[in-house]
């Protein structure tokens, strides 16, 4: 609702720079005959496109915008659950299977920028006895 009504503002507050620039028009008194009111027609409807067309692109900008933050919140939950199961593998009693959990941290790192730091200092934390 508030981007409709920003778009309609913004529409309105142009129109009123643009006669402003231009100059007011001369409107003839009194009745308008057929082609007055056919231009008076074809400009409002040139307006509510223009501000359709820029409500259209908010909501578009919107939707991707919710769609990339979809996007890196799935991302965030795949690392996550990555990092926990390498992590649980560091616990095992098993040399080969910290190994693993230590290659696993490892190739973590390399994927997401974000938690390199924290991978790499719990594989090395894992690493000593």
């Amino acid at each position: 609702m508030l981007t409709l009504v920003l778009a309609a503002a913004s529409a309105v507050g142009l129109i009123v720079l643009a006669l402003i620039g231009l100059g007011s028009p001369d409107l003839p008194r009194g009745e308008l005959d057929v082609t007055n009111l056919l231009e008076v027609i074809k400009i409002s409807l040139a307006v509510v496109a223009g501000v359709g067309g820029v409500v259209a692109l908010v909501i578009a900008y919107r939707k991707q915008r919710l769609a990339e933050a979809g996007e890196a919140r799935e991302h965030t939950k795949l690392y996550a659950e990555r990092f926990d199961k390498a992590t649980d593998k560091l616990g095992s009693e098993a040399p080969s299977v910290r190994l693993a959990g230590v290659h696993a941290l490892a190739a973590l790192a390399d994927d997401w920028p974000g938690g390199r730091q924290m991978c790499i200092d719990v594989a090395a934390s894992g690493c000593t006895p």
